[in-house]
């Protein structure tokens, strides 16, 4: 994943799109989150910009003129504002977002410039801010890049056809037409220019952020990403009231196979080790990580323990199917793996989250004292080894005696 993103930094048109799908999906997803508040604000600022407009055509300007200016806004540019502003409270409705953005931009634009066009063929002023319709569509909706310069465009389209139905001069139509498209290319300029070093900060934070969780060696998740995952599977499986299954797997006799074959030979056996466990696990929410030296982790969401032992079962026979050579091996001719499971009910067990990881050391334990290159399952019960970590009561410390 870290290729993708480094491809991107080298892309020159990437202000536009990324050339990958999922990159771009993502990225939308990414900054329509984190635009929320900010779109909420520029929203209630644009809204009050409006009511000011409303106001002063009250204040300046004959009574039928204002009333109509006042009608049109409540009826027209209203509504799509108030919904663009409602929807920016609905996680999932990213697209749907970005429909009301451009259809608030048509309503408010078309809106404005109307009551402009009015004003003057009723001889009054017209009103001077209607350039800022374009930087309201480029830059207060929160609408990508594409879809904002594609708007802006249109709304030069609809002003001219609004402009002749209205019987304006075509001087007139010439000249503001005209001064609308220059307005929208210098803001798709600015805006490019934004978007551009908006997505390559995304880019950028995203390659930093890979970095952070994934071991290079065997390019799984590292131990700070495994902690993150296990709280977070374990609030969720306990909020479902789902079961959780937890493997803890070491390569038998590691440190010997270092010793005889050297160091680089080891970290090739970590690696393919590790493609053993990507292509075992299958489900996009399986998760496993490099726990530590030739320790792996793997953290399963919903299965029963049969079927996670099976898993265990059948990552123990791939990597003995990868056949590499462990001559200073007493468990096999080849590289091989123990395998602790633990599988139990967050939401129903005593244990605390160290309680569970506790369970599946307990069985690796188990599996390297019966000979290694075998499956052990934990049973909850099981007590021996270290302390017992188990979940405290509400409002009451850890019982420090259960630590080790």
């Amino acid at each position: 994943m870290e290729d993708a993103y480094l491809s991107e930094l080298e892309n020159k048109r990437s202000a536009i799109a990324f050339r990958n799908r999922r990159l771009e999906s993502e990225y939308r997803t990414y900054v329509s989150r984190r635009s929320e508040l900010n779109v909420r604000r520029q929203l209630a600022l644009a809204a009050t910009m409006l009511l000011g407009a409303t106001g002063l055509d009250f204040a300046l300007l004959p009574s039928d003129f204002a009333v109509t200016g006042a009608e049109l806004r409540a009826s027209v540019a209203f509504p799509p504002m108030l919904a663009a502003f409602l929807l920016t409270y609905v996680p999932r409705a990213l697209w749907l977002r970005q429909l009301t953005g451009v259809l608030t931009a048509l309503a408010v634009g078309l809106t404005s410039l109307g009551i402009a066009e009015l004003a003057g063929r009723a001889t009054h002023p017209a009103f001077a801010g209607a350039f800022m319709i374009v930087v309201f569509t480029f830059f207060f909706l929160g609408l990508h890049y594409a879809i904002a310069a594609m708007t802006g465009f249109a709304l030069v389209v609809a002003y001219v056809l609004l402009a002749y139905t209205l019987g304006v001069a075509p001087t007139t139509i010439t000249y503001a037409g005209y001064s609308l498209l220059v307005m929208n290319v210098v803001c798709a300029i600015g805006a490019g220019q934004l978007e551009l070093a908006r997505r390559r900060d995304f880019l950028k934070e995203r390659v930093l952020s890979y970095r952070a969780a994934v071991d290079a060696l065997s390019t799984l998740a590292n131990r700070r990403a495994f902690d993150l995952r296990l709280t977070d599977s374990w609030k969720s499986a306990a909020e479902a009231q789902t079961s959780l299954a937890l493997f803890l797997i070491d390569i038998d006799h590691f440190k010997t196979y270092n010793d005889h074959y050297g160091h680089q030979a080891g970290d090739r056996a970590i690696q393919r080790v590790g493609q053993v466990l990507k292509r075992t696990l299958r489900r996009p929410e399986d998760f496993a990580s490099r726990y530590g030296g030739e320790e792996f982790a793997v953290i399963l969401a919903g299965v029963d323990r049969d079927g996670a032992l099976a898993l265990a079962e059948r990552i123990r026979e791939q990597v003995l199917g990868e056949r590499i050579e462990h001559a200073q091996s007493a468990a096999a001719e080849v590289v091989s793996v123990s395998i602790g499971v633990a599988h139990l009910f967050p939401h129903a067990s005593e244990r605390s989250e160290k309680g569970f990881v506790q369970l599946a050391d307990q069985a690796l334990y188990s599996a390297k004292q019966r000979g290694r290159n075998r499956v052990e399952g934990a049973a909850e019960s099981a007590s021996e080894g270290t302390g017992v970590f188990k979940v405290p009561a509400p409002g009451t410390a850890p019982d420090a005696s259960a630590l080790p």
